[in-house]
């Protein structure tokens, strides 16, 4: 059976894209999970070795060929797959638009996951968000159509909260389809 990231990799279209920031700073994460020599293989084998403008879209297919080389053979790529998500965050909050979010949350953790749909809108062509609040420390972000899939979004929720509210957070995923393109992420703190 095809894995979820597999799965995701074959759904993507031409049409489905993403910030080269994300992809550079992706290929700036696999430099120091494995070397910067793989790297560079993956830069020339993935991108013909060329380098990426920050705010052009390309296609997200290639960065899910990045994040799937770096995982290959790992029972358990959760992890590494969460780390990818919280690095998109931190090349984001240094753009305008994350600087821009980071002020507008002020930090409150919901306000922030409320502005979440917004950004991964500003930065990609692909999937849908809507946050509820749940309590005053909890609420789930409804997701469709995410290409980049659940383990990024816990990399992205837990780092950003950390990082603009100070708060652990605590993400669960439910309801989530074989793909991991359709599911609901439950963040408390």
């Amino acid at each position: 059976m095809m894995n979820a990231l597999k799965q995701r990799m074959a759904l993507a279209t031409q049409k489905d894209v993403i910030h080269g920031m994300f992809v550079e700073n992706s290929l700036t994460l696999v430099a120091q999970l494995k070397s910067q020599q793989f790297a560079d293989e993956l830069r020339e084998r993935v991108l013909s070795g060329k380098k990426l403008v920050s705010f052009f879209r390309y296609p997200v297919g290639d960065l899910l060929k990045i994040m799937d080389a770096t995982v290959e053979g790992k029972p358990d790529p959760t992890e590494v797959l969460e780390e990818f998500g919280a690095n998109s965050v931190r090349i984001f909050f240094d753009s305008p638009v994350g600087r821009t979010m980071l002020m507008l949350a002020s930090s409150n953790p919901h306000k922030l996951l409320f502005s979440a749909p917004a950004g991964f809108r500003a930065s990609s062509s692909f999937g849908d968000r809507v946050y509820k609040k749940e309590t005053d420390k909890s609420g789930v972000m409804e997701t469709t159509g995410d290409l980049l899939g659940p383990s990024w979004t816990i990399g992205v929720f837990k780092f950003a909260l950390e990082a603009a509210c100070n708060v652990k957070a605590k993400v669960d995923v439910t309801n989530a389809d074989p793909a991991g393109l359709n599911y609901h992420a439950r963040v408390s703190w």
